[in-house]
């Protein structure tokens, strides 16, 4: 039934979203250019469209097809599988490989030409605790080797070196490798030269490692230990009187990343501990200076620590890592003149922030062009019953929090230094639970990959950033939210809420939309679920233009569309109303709106309308009488008011993180879970 426009009708028209998401303010005070939260999209341009989608390229079943795995698996007594660590290596002669650790034992897949993985092998030579939370992997470069108690110099060869803070060292070449021992053990010739005995002084037992200025960086409790010049196997020079054997820090080290060389300064490495980020200077390779260098040893920032070593990252030169308040962005060009200042870069991410594990050492981080993200221990509330949340009681990366640092390019400016683009947060993207990302140049193409415990319990290797912007070629489930808009002329005016419409592009194939209108109280009231079909190839037609398929059958790739959809007039009673717990007036009656927004497919928004009505306030005052009763607003099912029920309540002590949030989002996540390959 058609209904006459009032004079009173007004549009709320939004075009154009340049700023990412923001979750930390009122959703009322959010940018115009900004939405409120954003799940597996992307914000690019000015748009907002599906993320780039996974490929799982590996999956360790248990059974015969997963070879090594499957083998080692039932020889163990069938053990729970504990993901450790991922790396990317490669070899000085051979096909580039791909390792991964699971309870204890390390695995690896060469990576052949085309992209494609072979099965995992199982290299017997190593071993590990499979107690150990974490493995951590480097590539290093070893040129030169201690035999005879004498110094040779050899090709360069790469090396990987693994550590898990309880076993030996181990490390691999791409065809062998074997356990590390670092006991001391030397003697003296009759010349009184000093003779290091084959097998001994090996590297040094730790966890977290870097490789700078040619040497292996090894962490230990409080302590940073650097092997001989050139050659990660060997720890002789610290046993010289006059070297320095370690260096010292005030608490536990919790992560070691080479930051390179930054404007004059020499390569610097960077050490996390829980409080406090400090530097040493790397590139000064001759061991014997470094106690006559000023600041060898430097504290940078104190009280901003690093909580993951695998969350240190440089991406387009700066330095990230995550610390105890969120995640920071350092340039280290101003490393000698410190200004102590380094606030959160991540406050915009409050709602993923407030929902975070207090144990967070296996934070994980990745990038890809101007893409960097934080994968972080977060439960993802499933819809599906069979969503497993947890994995052996242990909270996974169920959230990855992404960062477009070139969200719209700007013109160069050479006396504007680094503000060529501008940056934004993107959200989440969910459906994994990363162990690790790895990036690697393969072929002269850039891949990234990451390993996840994935939600049906098996461990899988999938590969990231395909252009079809689909999971494993099936439609991504993706979300927004927008800020919630004012629309009256005061903040005690009243509309009516009518209507929204969409402005949808870039759709490819089927998508689906649902659409959803909130005021300030209340829940989301569903006005919009269709779907639209823009046929993206002639595969999909039967006219005669196309068929039958024969080896000379023209084929073509169709444009991507573009529609306009309008929503329901909202007009109907309402359901699951606020009524009479937050306010007299039913939920269409209210001073702002927002949209939430969910799409399966293919697709990007452009643009969207409100259609608002006035609503006149008559009344010239009105005393309210003191509440009674129950007013219940649940998270996840309806408001519900119990005329009779006590007023008294003792409230229960809640995480301190709570006090740093404003406002608590009432975003409900998709619960979604990519197609996994049967």
């Amino acid at each position: 039934m058609a209904h006459t426009v009032p004079q009173t009708r007004t549009y709320k028209d939004i075009i154009g979203f340049t700023d990412g998401v923001n979750s930390y303010v009122d959703p009322q005070f959010v940018g115009d250019n900004q939405v409120r939260w954003a799940e597996n999209a992307v914000n690019k341009g000015g748009i907002w469209q599906t993320r780039p989608g996974l490929d799982s390229v590996l999956s360790l079943m248990y059974d015969e097809s997963s070879g090594d795995f499957y083998k080692w698996w039932v020889s163990h007594d069938r053990p729970d599988v504990y993901p450790q660590f991922f790396t990317f290596f490669q070899p000085t002669n051979g096909n580039p490989q791909l390792l991964f650790g699971l309870s204890g034992s390390v695995f690896y897949c060469n990576i052949n030409p085309d992209g494609t993985l072979n099965k995992p092998v199982l290299i017997s030579q190593l071993q590990f605790s499979d107690k150990a939370d974490q493995i951590c992997a480097v590539t290093t470069v070893r040129t030169s080797t201690l035999q005879n108690g004498r110094v040779w110099v050899i090709s360069p060869q790469n090396l990987l070196i693994m550590q898990d803070g309880v076993s030996r060292a181990c490390y691999w070449d791409g065809v062998a490798g074997g356990s590390l021992n670092p006991v001391k053990k030397w003697k003296t010739d009759e010349q009184g030269n000093t003779i290091y005995v084959d097998g001994y002084n090996q590297t040094r037992l730790g966890l977290y490692m870097a490789w700078s200025g040619n040497r292996l960086w090894v962490a230990n409790g409080t302590q940073v230990f650097a092997s001989d010049l050139g050659d990660p196997l060997t720890f002789t020079d610290e046993t010289v009187l006059v070297n320095i054997p370690s260096f010292n820090f005030p608490s536990n080290v919790t992560g070691l990343i080479d930051r390179g060389a930054s404007g004059v300064q020499q390569n610097m490495l960077f050490v996390g501990t829980a409080t406090g980020m400090f530097t040493l200077q790397s590139g000064i390779q001759q061991r014997f200076a470094w106690i006559t260098v000023a600041d060898f040893q430097r504290k940078v920032f104190a009280g901003v620590g690093c909580v993951s070593h695998k969350s240190m990252i440089n991406h387009m030169g700066l330095l990230h890592w995550y610390s105890d308040n969120g995640i920071v962005a350092f340039d280290s060009f101003g490393t000698v003149v410190s200004t102590q200042a380094l606030p959160p870069i991540d406050s915009e991410m409050a709602y993923s922030k407030q929902q975070m594990s207090g144990i967070r050492s296996n934070i994980c981080a990745g990038s890809f062009d101007s893409y960097v993200w934080w994968s972080v221990p977060v439960v993802i509330k499933p819809i599906n019953p069979a969503y497993k949340a947890t994995y052996r009681g242990r909270v996974y990366n169920g959230h990855t929090q992404v960062l477009d640092r070139i969200v719209m390019p700007v013109g160069f400016n050479l006396s504007a230094g680094a503000s060529f683009a501008s940056s934004a947060w993107q959200g989440v993207w969910t459906g994994l639970r990363p162990i690790e990302w790895v990036s690697a140049v393969i072929n002269g193409q850039k891949k990234v990959y990451c390993l996840s415990i994935d939600y049906d319990g098996i461990i899988r290797v999938w590969k990231a950033f395909n252009g079809n912007r689909a999971d494993n070629n099936k439609p991504i489930s993706w979300a927004i939210e927008t800020k919630t808009h004012s629309v009256t002329a005061g903040p005690f005016d009243k509309s009516v809420f009518r209507s929204f419409r969409l402005l949808m592009t870039q759709i490819y194939g089927g998508l689906t939309l649902n659409g959803y209108w909130k005021g300030l109280r209340g829940k989301y009231h569903e006005l919009l679920n269709t779907s639209v079909m823009a046929t993206p190839g002639s595969l999909f037609l039967n006219n005669h233009e196309y068929t039958p398929i024969l080896n000379n059958t023209h084929h073509e790739s169709f444009a991507k569309q573009t529609r306009d959809i309008r929503s329901k007039d909202n007009r109907g009673p309402e359901y699951c109303t606020a009524v009479n717990v937050e306010d007299k007036d039913q939920d269409d009656i209210d001073r702002a709106f927002s949209l939430l927004l969910r799409f399966t497919g293919i697709g990007a928004l452009k643009a969207y309308r409100m259609t608002i009505d006035y609503n006149p306030d008559n009344t010239e005052g009105e005393v309210l009488d003191p509440e009674t009763g129950q007013h219940i607003l649940p998270e996840a099912s309806c408001p519900e008011y119990v005329p009779n029920g006590s007023q008294d309540y003792t409230l229960l002590e809640r995480n301190s993180a709570k006090a740093l949030v404003p406002i608590t989002s009432n975003y409900i996540e998709t619960g979604y879970t990519p197609t996994y390959p049967s």
